[in-house]
């Protein structure tokens, strides 16, 4: 039973389904005796369609799946490349910015626009980390249109939704 597809199964109960109905059509309704042309043929029909409705609605929905995994990779691969580029000269900068506040004290006037500078480079490192890590393709509005919603794809499957 493991090797026979769900659809087979929809398509048996579809042809019953089907049958049942012609049978009820050809004798109550349209008063034709049954006989075994009329049962065989809705039993095929039904049978054959079941069959071809679950097998496309399998087919669509792996589809998707593959879909949505493609869109993750490309994202992976996109924010992959954007965290290493950003990443160069984010290093240069965080250098430079350790070099000057090792030259200063906290008397100095620029001092407290260089720590401005230091925790808005730290924070700009934290989104780049985030954008390396995502793992899922979850969207959220903005403006008219829609972003990467970044928070919730670094969720695991189980937290989101």
């Amino acid at each position: 039973m493991k090797n026979i597809p769900s659809y087979v199964f929809s398509g048996c109960i579809g042809s019953f389904l089907v049958s049942l109905m012609s049978l009820v059509h050809h004798s109550f309704i349209l008063n034709i005796p049954n006989t075994l042309k009329t049962l065989i043929i809705p039993v095929f029909v039904g049978f054959t369609s079941g069959i071809l409705i679950q097998y496309f609605k399998t087919k669509w929905k792996n589809e998707a799946i593959e879909k949505e995994k493609a869109k993750v990779e490309t994202i992976k691969e996109i924010t992959g490349a954007i965290c290493h580029e950003f990443n160069q000269p984010l290093m240069v900068i965080s250098g430079y910015l350790e070099m000057l506040i090792e030259d200063l004290s906290e008397k100095d006037i620029e001092y407290k626009e260089i720590m401005e500078i230091q925790d808005q480079t730290n924070r700009i490192a934290d989104l780049i980390n985030k954008l390396d890590q995502i793992n899922r393709y979850v969207t959220k509005p903005y403006l008219s249109g829609k972003i990467v919603d970044i928070d919730r794809t670094l969720k695991n499957d189980s937290q989101t939704e």
